[in-house]
């Protein structure tokens, strides 16, 4: 019991991912607020604001926590991270509606010029389709660990944290992106085409 405990205590302290995870937490919340102040009859829901902050939360353990001290001494631990990020804490930031939120927020000038465009752009239409984003996804996964690539971030903290960390992240979330059917844009997915998918992504 005392090696658990021992265990919870081994936290690691990076400025640096802390900081930026205080500004993106910081930034949800006032806009959350921003959005129930304009529509008091609908305001923002607070089981986005749950999941949202439960996937920051799946971050700070996997980077910042136990898990995160132990990343680059235990083979079990560093991948137990890419995990976290990518099947756990990717789908939890997607489901916190981040794109609601900027699309409520946003002015309808602002909606019609900026946001919408973008979300219907072709590269964003691109990397969220789904064969393209599983691709990703899988390249990623695989790519990092049968290369050379995982024994360099080994090796070198500030690739390890800065580059390999949010490679991983952002390739949770081009590939849930879809599969959750989140924002405008994107292609629609059967449910028998995501039960495909996330079984085929089980072979990488």
């Amino acid at each position: 019991m005392g090696h658990f405990w021992d265990f919870l205590a081994t936290w690691s302290f990076d400025p640096v991912p802390l900081v930026a995870l205080l500004i993106v937490a910081i930034t949800y919340l006032v806009i959350a607020h921003v959005i129930s102040a304009r529509h008091p009859t609908q305001p923002w829901q607070g089981r986005y604001t749950i999941r949202f902050f439960a996937g920051l939360a799946v971050i700070v353990v996997a980077t910042l926590g136990p898990i995160g001290s132990l990343g680059d001494k235990f083979f079990w631990a560093h991948m137990t991270q890419h995990i976290l990020l990518m099947m756990f804490a990717a789908p939890l930031l997607l489901l916190g509606e981040p794109i609601l939120m900027v699309l409520r927020v946003a002015s309808p000038r602002q909606r019609r010029i900026v946001v919408v465009p973008v979300l219907r752009s072709r590269v964003v239409r691109f990397l969220t389709n789904p064969a393209v984003s599983w691709l990703i996804f899988a390249g990623v996964l695989v790519g990092a660990h049968v290369t050379g690539f995982y024994e360099y971030a080994l090796e070198h903290d500030n690739v390890h944290n800065y580059i390999e960390h949010p490679l991983y992240l952002g390739a949770g979330l081009l590939y849930f992106y879809p599969l959750l059917g989140m924002g405008s844009g994107t292609a629609r997915m059967q449910p028998f085409s995501k039960v495909v998918s996330l079984f085929l992504m089980m072979i990488p």
